[in-house]
């Protein structure tokens, strides 16, 4: 089995109540700093897949994936979040794994 040190991660997110309550100008100022912190991100590797909304199929609102060079870069990643005040604003659930090639061997398939 071949593992390499990409990493991906699925962020499911929704809205927070706080999120409806603040005005158009701080939203405005989150949006600007999120966008600053996926700059960053990407300055180191970390490329967003995707952005999908799912509201008839899934608790969440929206979910992205993306994929990273590390999972220190993940970890980095959410910690400017924090000091943003994203997770004051949005919900989350998240899942990490390693990125690996899958074959036709047994050991591809197994844990």
């Amino acid at each position: 089995m071949t593992y390499q040190q990409k990493v991906g991660w699925v962020k499911f997110w929704t809205p927070k109540d706080d999120w409806y309550y603040i005005s158009n100008d701080e939203r405005q100022t989150y949006l600007t700093a999120y966008a600053k912190a996926v700059d960053e991100a990407k300055t180191t590797g970390a490329e967003r897949v995707g952005t999908y909304k799912c509201r008839g199929q899934s608790e969440w609102m929206r979910f992205e994936v993306w994929e990273f060079a590390k999972l220190e870069d993940v970890i980095q990643f959410t910690r400017v979040l924090e000091s943003i005040g994203h997770y004051q604003y949005f919900e989350e659930d998240n899942t990490v794994g390693r990125k690996y090639e899958k074959s036709g061997e047994i050991d591809s398939w197994m844990i």
